[in-house]
């Protein structure tokens, strides 16, 4: 079941969700949506089967669910944090 949550990001990460933001944004708050329909994802299996397997693929990763990469968010910003001294 979705849910709407809030999630503190980073000024990296923040800004880059902006910058994309004037490219997608559509109604309901959406940053990225379907290129093909300009509509919300309906589910993640679509942009993973034909966007991010694809590339981790041509890049020569293995394959991570993106559902993962909340962990490298995660690394950074405590990174960040110890580099200011927080």
């Amino acid at each position: 079941m979705a849910r709407q949550r809030a999630v503190d990001l980073n000024v990296r990460a923040l800004g880059a969700l902006e910058r994309q933001a004037k490219h997608s944004r559509v109604g309901g708050g959406r940053v990225f949506t379907d290129p093909r329909t300009t509509l919300p994802w309906k589910d993640d299996r679509s942009p993973r089967r034909g966007w991010w397997a694809p590339v981790l693929k041509q890049l020569g990763i293995r394959y991570r669910d993106p559902y993962h990469t909340r962990h490298t968010a995660a690394t950074m910003m405590i990174r960040q944090a110890m580099l200011n001294g927080r």
